[in-house]
């Protein structure tokens, strides 16, 4: 691929569903992206576009959000018109590799690649498609476009055989049906892949035969093939997958498994089962939380697009037991039968519904209900607290009446077997859907008031931008089992329910931008399973009690914090942000990796009652910004990143860095002298540190780095 022309590069990958074009993307972008200045996989974009109405737009912010740097993020699009002018004119210039996956639509290119037009003529658009039209439409010249073939034989029983066997051949005995299998999924990897881990560790050749009997029923439908491995599993772990299939892609790893406990009694051999069998993967990725203030590594789930409509074809035309969306429950929900089977819902507010669900009120056997207005989804974004008063006020004025059919079907339901509840709709949630049996509740944007209860089997609660919540009705303490909580933008909340200091099980904690709350009224050191807590926009709280186990801490904009108690002798992570008034912390130990302090002016870092450098040999990232009384810092040695910005007092830097990778300097005006940086570094940055001597050997050997 040249990189010498003067407009930006488009090329397009073309083939049948499963033949490989995604895995082929994949291996050029992670051949190339790093040389360019920002770049983007976005993965499945035919399923994300038709998961919602404001599927492209979601697709448009996530482009942005992946291109631009995180301070200049935060342009709110408002529609998918918008979207093109705000991506051509955000992006002008960049210097980016992107890969659009699985486009399917004129309307996808024209809302996802014509507004690229505007980058760095440098920059590469990698476009993958099972329609050669769609390409051609997207301008991309006849030369550009390459067809992705089937694998040849010699590649498919390599493929087949390493996933079969773990070996490059078959056993003898099996040689002659390993190529007949092998010549049955004519070339496709999916397909190999899927049949050589369904028959690994089979070396009964009548079994063998018996698979191959059922490929070769409909040797030319893609199904077929992928089938014989689901037919396979057992009863739960298929009907996970096809849960999987309708729901749950890209979802977090723990919140499937809180489900699929809750459902079948076990998660995590489920998904190592579905995985052994390569009917899903997991995908780990480092996304950035605007709540917790940080980037974290995230699990998520993936399931390829063919087994992906496999397993819904099998619903739609089989089970009729789960609607994801407008089309299947129009052709599924269309009798008594179906509604009162019906297993997992996911519904909006803007679809039209068979008019026989409004008849009913009782769902047996629902499992899965997610419920949203993506006006209020969309409209969010930046500006909650203004959108949710709009919401408000035209709820007053029954300007919604018309999108509330939804809700009325739903508002005096009774779901008592329901494990999971997505609650994005402006009203109060019904007490109906408050099943004892809730394993995940996802509250946001919406009108509840009061946190019901109890629910005694909840594993996980997040409660985002509700400005009516007041109050739990219940104690949470009565959620004994309890794992992550988190409560984001929730204006009107005063104060927590101290039976929180009594749950045992409880890992994850955040609290941000509750900016009502004056402090927390529980025994913070009584959560001993505690390992995540973030702290965010507490105005009014002055001390902090932590609990001893705590691996990761965020404190952010805590106004009034004075003091922090409590041991942090496993404390891996820190970070500290605008805590203006916090002078003095706990001693960290020596387990401690990376350690960010922003705009905590009054704290003392020089002193070792708080901080004893030295002893933190584990440190690899250290951020230190606008601290005011330092006057030297003696660095520990085995640090890989380090950013100092607005020290105004540091005069000096010891220490040894010969590990070090990253280095930025920014506005220490006293700064004379730093330790001889080694061989590993890879970027320098220094800016406005006038007294710096950078000609001296004992600050840079320049020759010495590589």
């Amino acid at each position: 691929m040249s990189r010498s022309h003067r407009s930006v590069q488009c090329f397009g990958l073309w083939g049948m569903g499963g033949v490989g074009k995604t895995t082929t993307a994949k291996s050029i972008y992670n051949r190339m992206h790093k040389g360019f200045e920002s770049s983007a996989f976005i993965l499945d974009t035919r399923a994300n576009a038709a998961l919602s109405s404001s599927g492209l737009l979601n697709l448009q912010q996530k482009i942005l959000d992946n291109l631009m740097p995180k301070e200049s993020q935060g342009s709110n699009i408002n529609d998918v018109d918008h979207g093109k002018r705000v991506l051509s004119s955000k992006l002008k210039g960049f210097n980016a590799f992107i890969v659009l996956d699985d486009l399917d639509k004129e309307s996808q290119i024209e809302a996802l690649c014509f507004p690229l037009s505007s980058l760095d003529p440098k920059s590469i658009v990698i476009i993958t498609s099972r329609d050669r039209r769609i390409l051609t439409h997207a301008s991309i010249k006849e030369e550009n476009i390459f067809p992705i073939q089937e694998l040849s034989e010699g590649n498919s029983e390599w493929l087949f055989c390493w996933h079969a066997f773990m070996s490059p051949v078959p056993p003898a005995h099996l040689t002659e049906v390993s190529k007949e299998v092998i010549r049955a999924c004519q070339g496709l990897p999916l397909s190999l892949k899927v049949l050589g881990s369904h028959l690994y560790g089979v070396r009964d050749i009548n079994a063998w035969k018996e698979s191959l009997t059922l490929i070769k029923q409909d040797e030319n439908d893609i199904f077929s093939i992928l089938r014989v491995s689901l037919n396979r599993l057992n009863s739960s772990d298929k009907e996970a997958f096809l849960d999987i299939c309708c729901f749950f892609i890209g979802r977090e790893e723990d919140f499937v498994c809180a489900f699929l406990e809750g459902c079948y009694e076990r998660s995590t051999t489920i998904l190592i089962t579905l995985k052994s069998k390569c009917l899903i993967t997991v995908k780990s990725a480092i996304e950035y939380d605007w709540y917790d203030g940080r980037s974290r590594e995230v699990r998520r789930l993936q399931v390829h697009d063919q087994l992906r409509d496999m397993g819904r074809d099998i619903i739609q035309k089989e089970e009729k037991n789960r609607a994801w969306d407008e089309k299947t429950s129009n052709d599924i929900l269309k009798d008594a039968k179906a509604i009162s089977g019906l297993r997992d819902l996911s519904a909006r507010t803007d679809m039209q519904y068979p008019r026989i669900l409004a008849n009913y009120n009782w769902f047996p056997h629902l499992r899965f209900l997610e419920l949203e207005d993506p006006r209020i989804v969309a409209n969010y974004n930046w500006y909650p607290h203004l959108r949710f008063i709009e919401l408000e006020e035209a709820q007053e004025t029954g300007q919604m009446n018309e999108r509330m059919t939804l809700y009325n079907v739903f508002a005096n339901a009774h779901c008592d077997e329901l494990r999971w509840l997505t609650w994005r709709l402006p009203q109060e949630l019904p007490p109906g859907l408050c099943s004892k049996q809730l394993r995940v509740l996802l509250l946001s944007n919406n009108g509840v008031r009061k946190l019901p209860g109890p629910l005694p089997n909840l594993r996980i609660l997040e409660i985002q931008g509700c400005h009516g919540l007041e109050a739990f009705s219940t104690a949470i303490g009565t959620s004994p089992l309890l794992q992550r909580l988190k409560l984001t933008n929730c204006a009107r909340l005063m104060s927590l329910d101290p039976s929180i200091g009594r749950l045992t099980d409880l890992r994850s904690l955040t609290i941000a931008m509750c900016t009502s709350m004056t402090h927390l009224s529980f025994e913070m050191r009584n959560l001993r399973s505690l390992r995540e807590l973030t702290l965010k926009s507490l105005q009014h709280m002055k001390t902090l009690s932590l609990p001893p186990n705590l691996r990761t801490l965020r404190l952010e904009s805590c106004d009034s914090l004075e003091s922090v108690d409590g041991s942090l002798s496993n404390l891996e992570e820190l970070k500290l942000g605008y805590c203006r008034k916090l002078t003095r912390f706990r001693v960290l130990g020596s387990s401690l990796v990376g350690l960010a302090i922003e705009l905590c002016p009054e704290l003392l870092l020089d002193d070792d009652e708080c901080l004893k450098w030295k002893d933190l040999r584990s440190l690899r990232e250290l951020t230190l910004k606008s601290l005011q009384h330092m006057k030297t810092l003696s660095l520990p040695p085995n640090l890989r990143t380090l950013t100092l910005e607005s020290c105004d007092s540091l005069e000096s830097v010891d220490g040894s860095l010969p590990n070090l990778e990253e280095l930025q300097l920014f506005y220490c005006g006293k700064l004379k002298r730093f330790p001889v940086l080694g061989s590993s570094l890879v970027r320098l940055t220094i800016d406005r540190c006038r007294k710096l001597l950078l000609d001296d050997d004992e600050c840079l050997k320049w020759k010495g780095s590589d």
